[in-house]
């Protein structure tokens, strides 16, 4: 078995980095039981045939999702649009911004809460009120930066 990384999924298969070579892969049967499917930039363990091909026997944990499109494990986040054909609606920007602006807001929530809870001994209300606070005020400062900052409807570009 191998470790490689998911490069491109289409009809039920997927296309595995294992950094040797591309492997295309089908996911095993036990996925679809358990109602679970492998998302690019899964990091997977695969069972290598021979020939370019294998199956997906693993996915590892995952550090963050994406739902749509369907990804995991993203270390950045590029928003390319067009400026004239086809016509970039400017909501779907402000759309995909404001989502990456409750993950940065919600990643901070969940490592504040830790800290606190190893320096503190545990959570209180005012430790939950003061994270509260710290996340919204957070979340609006990235989408104020969205808002100030230089945009031509041509390309935004978002660095997490």
């Amino acid at each position: 078995m191998s470790r490689g990384r998911i490069e491109k999924a289409l009809s039920g298969f997927y296309y595995v980095n294992t950094g040797a070579e591309t492997l295309q892969c089908r996911a095993r049967g036990k996925f679809r039981r358990e109602g679970m499917s492998p998302l690019v930039g899964d990091w997977v363990q695969v069972r290598d045939l021979g020939g370019g091909e294998g199956f997906v026997e693993a996915v590892e944990p995952r550090r963050n999702v994406f739902s749509r499109p369907a990804a995991a494990n993203i270390d950045q986040l590029v928003i390319l649009a067009s400026a004239a054909i086809p016509v970039t609606e400017p909501y779907l920007i402000d759309r995909i911004a404001a989502i990456a602006a409750l993950l940065i807001g919600l990643l901070f929530a969940f490592l504040f809460g830790r800290y606190a809870e190893k320096k503190l001994g545990g959570l209180t209300g005012d430790v939950y009120g003061a994270i509260e606070l710290m996340t919204e005020v957070l979340v609006l400062f990235v989408l104020f930066l969205f808002a100030v900052l230089p945009f031509d409807r041509a390309g935004c570009f978002l660095w997490m």
